[in-house]
């Protein structure tokens, strides 16, 4: 049997004839310990020799090697996009992945065959800048006069206005009237041109379109009980199409781009015409879905059947449906139900709408963050209830069960004589038992710990013997199945804890559980809580199944040490709206924990309050620092700016912050999120400060004048804080920032210690009071002005400088959430902002979609494989 065969730890020990594993056995397996660690060893380097053929392959080859398989095949990269990132580290990978596409590389020598093309130009664009689109000749658009022998149909034509369909269309992509001559160049650097003989066009549509599976629709009582938006947050949403890659050629009911109201509709032959819903976007496993169980009759169909679908222009929900109908608006995403046949069982929608990329909750592929089997099963001083401490030496004492009898056998002799004598003490053959000395109790803990450690590399601790069925109390699901499936190394480790953890329920703490909330689970999120309390594991995870919405109080106390993580499942965005339950009390997500605690929140969208975060009473002195947690993490989620919206998108509550951070000195770590402003509150004569890190993010205030990072009061916050990759909408107001590194300020800075920290290839807004700056906006364009007039100073200086610094601030296609366009830089930015990243991509918390690179890529590509004489653009749809 090869070595490669077995991916075993012990798959060199169980090469060893069973005379030399026996007597390694009864020594505590030292030389199996020993061949793990040669084994991670000798892993590698069959990795290695595996991954050798694989390099031969485009497909299947190391990122490294893909240029050089690309000079075999006379790729060259495109310079102008900017210089390569470092290998080693994965912000320079990505970058390599964009500068030197693998899918281009592939592609080469197939596309230079095709040079020339349309089909190539088309191919060009998924495969330099992965953005789906297409290629457009522009000739084809002029009005000109046609022969009545040969005639064009397909080409451009006069207008018909009654043609409602074709005059939506104008302007976009999907625009086929007919032009005049458009004398401008279509690659021009300030005003593009389209209609030209010469002029190739290559779509692209940076959008994406993200799915919502499953989740309530939202009633508007204040219009009417009958009104509901798509949208769970009450605003209105544009629906996207479903995008299908793999269909050609490109149209709008295979890219992703928003449905027109027009596009929805389709008049059917009969006279007069009726106009019905396109079954090209309705329907189970399209672009969207509604659901009303036992409506308009009972047990009625579901999903709503297509022929009770009305399209209509909901804009001021002045439309009257018919009985049996339902009135939908796919450019609002609004639903309109017959105000006197409503749904009794609520309504729920499948939908796709559209965004930039992938952050914030959403149903989109996300890593999942839990503990290992090594890490689950590793015991810990806490992991031994302290209260139950004698009990647990009276189990393992001199009259143990067949159990206890083993554990012994396997236990050290100075192990033996701290239990016999804990257990002497806990329960003495005469007189009155007294309580364990705290010393005692600590070695014996310690003692154990280390026992149970050496006890998980153990395969034989699992007996029918020392683990008999009992009905009454099986053996854990996850027991059976490491059995079953023959458990070695970690798996191993893991199923003696378990079995530890079963034998010991009440004197060893569980290690691992989750907790499941959705159809078919736990129904509430109170009640995981209630089982996460009673079991107390040491890291819990409650996963939501689906992306439903759970509108219920949540208040979270964590034991010491203990770890509580709520996510989504995989391709979930479940929503936890906080009401308004108490009259006298605040109704925030509220979280708090003991010493060393942790909580992390997951691919989760919440509204109608915020987190609300709080350490002990910093009255208490000595006592608050040891009882507070230890860090708090939101990955993937989006804590709605505002609490919640309007139809317009406007945040209704714009002064209330997203996060609260109370009397606590738990570090708090942002990624991949949208969020409301911060509020630390806490006492600076308690410590140091807070740790704060937000990465890849939007820091919303919901107005650049108002605070995003601060105290109450505007006071400064005792945050020692490093924003990477952030667009920061307001101002910030913080004790120290450690690191600022492209991103984009809206607002103000103002430290405390400015001495301390760095704010690199930032945009700074002026007046902001800062650590030492290094190539940030607009300083560097008001150091050219002062270099180029060196006669000026003052305020004739500052009167030269103003129009380069308001040249240079960023603008956005939006600055709202629920916007598809939010936060997004707008094509004319400066490009000092959209190549203005210490890799030249783009600052802002975009920066890692390296969006400048693939459109300078597209646009050096398609000047490569247009034919002589023509003039190709770039033209971004949406």
């Amino acid at each position: 049997m090869s070595l490669a065969s077995n991916p075993s730890p012990d798959r060199l020990f169980d090469l060893l004839p069973a005379f030399h594993r026996s007597k390694d056995s009864e020594q505590g397996y030292p030389l199996r310990a020993l061949l793990r660690v040669i084994n991670e060893q000798v892993c590698v380097v069959e990795n290695d020799i595996a991954q050798l053929r694989d390099d031969w392959f485009i497909e299947t080859c190391a990122d490294w090697a893909v240029a050089y398989i690309g000079d075999l095949v006379g790729y060259q990269p495109v310079h102008e996009a900017g210089d390569p990132g470092d290998p080693a580290t994965a912000e320079g990978r990505r970058l390599n992945s964009w500068l030197i596409p693998r899918r281009e590389v592939a592609n080469t020598i197939a596309l230079r065959r095709r040079k020339g093309t349309l089909s190539a130009l088309t191919e060009l664009i998924e495969d330099v800048a992965a953005w789906p689109g297409f290629a457009e000749e522009f000739y084809r658009r002029l009005g000109w006069t046609q022969h009545l022998n040969h005639r064009h149909p397909r080409r451009g034509r006069v207008l018909g206005l009654r043609d409602a369909d074709v005059l939506e269309r104008i302007g976009t992509a999907f625009d086929r009237s007919a032009r005049s001559v458009d004398v401008r160049r279509i690659d021009s650097r300030r005003r593009h041109g389209r209609y030209n003989i010469p002029s190739v066009g290559a779509f692209v549509f940076r959008m994406k379109s993200y799915p919502v599976t499953g989740t309530s629709a939202y009633c508007l009582e204040k219009t009417g009980p009958q009104c509901f938006s798509f949208s769970v947050l009450g605003n209105d949403a544009t629906l996207y199409t479903k995008p299908q890659p793999e269909v050609a050629p490109a149209t709008e009911a295979t890219l992703p781009v928003p449905i027109r109201r027009q596009a929805f509709q389709v008049s059917d032959e009969q006279h007069p015409p009726t106009v019905v819903a396109s079954p090209t976007w309705y329907g189970v496993g399209k672009s969207f879905a509604i659901y009303a169980p036992d409506w308009p009759s009972k047990n009625a169909e579901q999903p709503i059947p297509i022929g009770l679908i009305v399209p209509a222009d909901l804009s001021g929900w002045a439309y009257q449906p018919k009985r049996n109908t339902v009135a939908v608006d796919p450019q609002l995403g609004r639903v309109l139900f017959p105000a006197g046949q409503l749904p009794k069982k609520g309504v729920s929608v499948d939908y796709r709408y559209g965004f930039v990329a992938d952050i914030g909750g959403g149903e989109y592929a996300r890593p999942i963050h839990q503990p290992t089997l090594a890490q689950m099963s590793r015991f810990r001083t806490a992991d031994i209830v302290p209260e139950r401490i004698a009990d647990l030496a009276i189990a393992l004492s001199g009259n143990a069960d067949a159990l206890g009898a083993y554990l012994r056998g396997r236990f050290a002799p100075a192990t033996l004589d701290l239990i016999d004598r804990c257990a002497a003490i806990a329960k003495p053959a005469s007189g009155t038992a007294g309580p364990l000395p705290d010393d005692l109790a600590a070695a014996l803990i310690a003692a154990l710990v280390g026992e149970f450690n050496a006890l998980l590399e153990d395969d034989g601790l699992y007996s029918a013997q020392r683990f008999p069925s009992d009905p009454a109390r099986p053996l854990p699901a996850e027991v059976d199945d490491l059995l079953g499936a023959g458990a070695t190394g970690d798996a191993s480790a893991r199923l003696n804890r378990l079995l530890l953890e079963y034998a010991y329920a009440k004197d060893i703490a569980l290690s691992f559980a989750i907790y499941r909330v959705g159809k078919g689970q736990l129904a509430r999120i109170a009640d995981a809580l209630t089982q996460f309390n009673a079991e107390r594991p040491r890291y819990g995870i409650i996963e939501f199944s689906d992306s439903g919405v759970y509108a219920e109080a949540i208040d979270i106390a964590l034991a010491p040490y203990q770890t509580l993580q709520m996510r989504a499942a995989e391709r979930t965005r479940p929503v936890l709206r906080m009401l308004d339950y108490q009259s006298g009390a605040a109704d925030a997500f509220a979280v708090a924990g003991g010493d060393g605690s942790r909580f992390v929140l997951d691919g989760v969208l919440v509204a109608g309050r915020g987190l609300q975060i709080t350490g002990p009473d910093s009255g208490d002195g000595a006592t608050a620092a040891r009882s507070d947690l230890c860090e708090v993490v939101i990955r993937h989620c989006t804590l709605v700016p505002g609490w919640s919206l309007d139809c317009d998108c406007e945040p209704k509550r714009p002064n209330e912050p997203s996060i609260e951070l109370i009397n606590t000195r738990a570090a708090l770590v942002v990624e991949h999120s949208i969020i409301g402003s911060i509020e630390i509150t806490a006492d600076p004569a308690l410590g140091d400060p807070l740790v704060l890190r937000i990465s890849d993010s939007i820091v919303d205030a919901t107005h650049s004048g108002r605070i995003a990072l601060g105290a109450s009061a505007g006071q400064y916050a005792f945050a020692d804080a490093a924003i990477l990759r952030c667009t920061v909408l307001g101002a910030v107001r913080a004790h120290a920032l450690a690191l600022a590194e492209n991103s984009i300020f809206m607002g103000c800075i103002h430290v405390a210690r400015s001495q301390r920290g760095c704010v690199r290839f930032c945009y700074v807004s002026p007046n902001s009071r800062t650590p030492k700056r290094y190539h940030c906006q607009p300083d560097l364009v008001r150091a050219q002005v002062a270099a180029e007039h060196l006669d000026l100073s003052g305020p004739a200086l500052a009167a030269a400088q103003e129009p380069e610094s308001m040249r240079v601030r960023p603008t956005f296609d939006s600055t709202r959430y629920g916007n598809p366009a939010y936060c997004r830089l707008a094509c004319d930015c400066a490009q000092e902002i959209a190549r203005g990243a210490d890799d030249a991509s783009e600052m802002g918390v975009y920066h890692d979609l390296f969006q400048p690179q693939r459109e300078i890529g597209l646009q050096t590509r398609l000047r490569e494989y247009t034919p002589a004489g023509m003039d190709a653009g770039v033209i971004l749809a949406n």
